[in-house]
């Protein structure tokens, strides 16, 4: 279980966080989720679509808590704040949102940030969905790693079990740490470039 709370495992779109401070853009202004964050720090978050099935569910839990992501003390926090929110469910509301398929606009993106919720998205896709080999879907993440970076994986593709654990150990040899989406988001106002790139405002821009 341990392994579900070392990323975002998302469910029908919806992800969870403890952050809830966002900003709109102007009225005429295009509205683009976060893709990614800037970060000077070399950390990247796995994301994982739970829209195919969950055959495959139990088997990438089991890999992520092998390779131990997080912390007793915070997999145990991570556990009560799961099992609050099971409790809680029609009084406590998800503040992460990816819109199923990816697909978005100015309305999907203002809804949700008014709904004081981040609209997720990613800037490296796995493609496993295309049931790529393990090694290709190794190549593509390692090429395309930046810090801040969020990778789409699914749990339903046919290679995605063997590839998760090879993913992982390359993240980490290229000096990465992998965080969850919700520690991998900057806190306070903040704006999406072009790219979907997650900056926070300067005190000249919130003024």
């Amino acid at each position: 279980m341990a392994g579900a709370l070392a990323v975002c495992l998302i469910g029908a779109g919806i992800l969870t966080s403890s952050y809830s401070q966002v900003v709109t853009a102007s009225a005429g202004e295009r509205k683009i989720p976060v893709y990614c964050v800037e970060k000077d720090e070399k950390v990247v978050s796995i994301s994982f679509d739970a829209a195919w099935g969950n055959e495959q569910t139990d088997t990438l839990l089991n890999i992520l808590d092998e390779k131990k992501q997080l912390s007793d003390e915070k997999m145990k926090s991570e556990v009560e704040q799961c099992n609050s929110k099971i409790e809680k469910l029609t009084g406590k509301k998800p503040t992460l949102f990816r819109p199923p398929y990816g697909d978005y606009n100015n309305s999907v993106v203002s809804c949700v940030n008014e709904a004081d919720m981040y609209c997720i998205q990613w800037d490296i896709d796995s493609l496993d969905w295309k049931d790529p080999t393990a090694a290709q879907m190794v190549e593509r993440i390692k090429n395309n790693l930046k810090n801040g970076s969020i990778i789409l994986m699914h749990n339903g593709a046919k290679n995605t079990p063997e590839a998760l654990p090879q993913i992982i150990d390359t993240i980490k040899a290229e000096g990465y740490e992998i965080v969850p989406i919700s520690e991998l988001l900057l806190k306070g106002e903040y704006y999406t470039d072009h790219e979907g790139r997650m900056h926070l405002k300067t005190e000249k821009e919130t003024v």
